[in-house]
């Protein structure tokens, strides 16, 4: 069994909850590098009017993704998602709120490493209850978070963060 084949299946999985949504969707991923299909569901998402909330972690254990992870969120900011940097410590936390139904939370990252090629577990769980908790979740650490505004993200990240962020940005899958 290669890698490949079920992270085929966590992409599909993610763009299919991803499609799916009619109200709100809340992620919270330290290394949304992006994936295309991936990417591409939340940015329909988002012109279908639905509201997205991507909380990212201000700290991180690897030097050069938030320089990377920056230029996807800008992108993101740019249709109109909101995002979040928790600066309450390296938030490593995956999971995903879709609608207040059901959630995922697991190992996935949304970057093309975990989507192209590692095993990863997640859990799909079709409860509004668990979804209630982890949104809960998610509510309570925007207290701890900065909410990214264009001008923030020019102070956050300075000429030579985005030369970096969109230089490596073309290895996302390898960082």
């Amino acid at each position: 069994r290669r890698p490949g084949k079920y992270s085929k299946l966590m992409r599909k999985s993610y763009v299919a909850a991803i499609n799916s949504a009619q109200h709100y969707i809340q992620i919270v991923n330290p290394y949304p590098t992006g994936v295309r299909s991936v990417r591409r569901a939340i940015n329909n998402a988002l012109k279908r009017g639905v509201k997205v909330d991507f909380m990212v972690s201000s700290k991180c254990d690897v030097p050069i993704t938030p320089d990377v992870v920056a230029i996807q969120m800008k992108r993101f900011m740019s249709h109109g998602c909101n995002v979040y940097y928790n600066d309450d410590g390296f938030h490593h936390s995956k999971y995903m709120v879709v609608d207040g139904e059901f959630c995922t939370i697991g190992s996935a990252n949304l970057d093309a490493r975990s989507m192209l090629f590692d095993y990863e577990v997640n859990s799909f769980i079709f409860s509004p209850c668990t979804a209630s908790q982890l949104s809960t979740l998610f509510e309570q650490d925007k207290t701890k978070s900065t909410l990214l505004t264009p001008e923030g993200w020019k102070k956050r990240f300075n000429i030579w963060h985005r030369i970096v962020g969109r230089l490596f940005g073309a290895f996302k899958g390898f960082i």
